[in-house]
C-alpha cells in the first residue's frame, strides 16, 4: 500500500479511498462493532455508507499484514 487517502471526512455517505488495491476493509462504530466490511478492488474506489449511522465510525484497511485504522466523520 502506498499512501492512503481517504475523503471527504467528514462525508455525507460517499467515502473515496485511494492506493489500497487488493485490500479489505471494515468500519466500526464507536461500540466497536462492524457496520460494514467489503473488498477494494481499484485504485480508487467509492464506498457507500450512506446506510450507516451518523457520527464517528473508524475504517480499518488491511492489505497482506499492513492495518491502516483512520477515524471518520458521518453526518
Amino acid at each position: 500500500m502506498g499512501a492512503i487517502e481517504l475523503y471527504p471526512n467528514p462525508t455525507d455517505g460517499m467515502l473515496t479511498v485511494e492506493n489500497c488495491e487488493g485490500a479489505n476493509y471494515e468500519i466500526f462504530d464507536i461500540t466497536g462493532k462492524v457496520v460494514a466490511a467489503g473488498n477494494i478492488t481499484n485504485k480508487v474506489q467509492t464506498i457507500n455508507i450512506a446506510d450507516e449511522i451518523t457520527g464517528n465510525l473508524v475504517i480499518r484497511i488491511i492489505n497482506n499484514h499492513k492495518v491502516v485504522t483512520r477515524p471518520i466523520v458521518k453526518f
